[in-house]
């Protein structure tokens, strides 16, 4: 599958929300992935330094220019992944994570949490919200993309894989 079919893939407001991806032999799959278009953005994670959550809140922030209120725990992730189309205004926010063997690697617990509120956001994002307000917003494909390293924890298992 070449990076266009994938993008087009994951530009899809449609579950499944959560994939793992065999990147071997792609060393490159973050920095060919940042310039695909203005409405598309591709974040790209280092799991290997998201070792602690203190150390996931941190770069999550950054890489997706949280705003400084960010609380630094689940509520205000949850909240500040539902609002991130607002500020990087793109159409489709995909979170691909390298290294995801040490994703939270010190706070094992913790990686269930994390999945279950990119799919909820996910799924609420995927709702076009159309009633005259101010609050309105158009459909917005959120994924999360872990590499094979996601095998090695309690949740890759179940993940489905998404073929390149």
């Amino acid at each position: 599958m070449s990076l266009a079919s994938l993008v087009e893939r994951l530009s899809r407001a449609e579950s499944p929300w959560v994939y793992k991806i065999d990147l071997v032999g792609r060393p490159d799959a973050c920095w060919t992935a940042r310039e695909v278009s203005s409405e598309v953005a591709i974040v790209c994670f280092d799991a290997g330094i998201m070792t602690t959550l203190e150390d996931f809140f941190e770069v999550v922030a950054d890489g997706l220019s949280f705003p400084d209120y960010f609380g630094h725990n689940w509520p205000a992730f949850d909240e500040c992944l539902a609002d991130v189309y607002e500020w990087l205004s793109v159409r489709t926010l995909v979170l691909l994570f390298v290294n995801s063997e040490m994703l939270l690697s010190h706070d094992q617990a913790d990686l269930p949490t994390l999945i279950r509120i990119i799919e909820k956001v996910a799924r609420e994002l995927a709702e076009e919200i159309s009633e005259g307000q101010s609050w309105d917003r158009p459909s917005v494909a959120l994924h999360a993309v872990f590499d094979w390293g996601i095998e090695a924890t309690a949740v890759g298992g179940g993940l489905p894989q998404l073929e390149v």
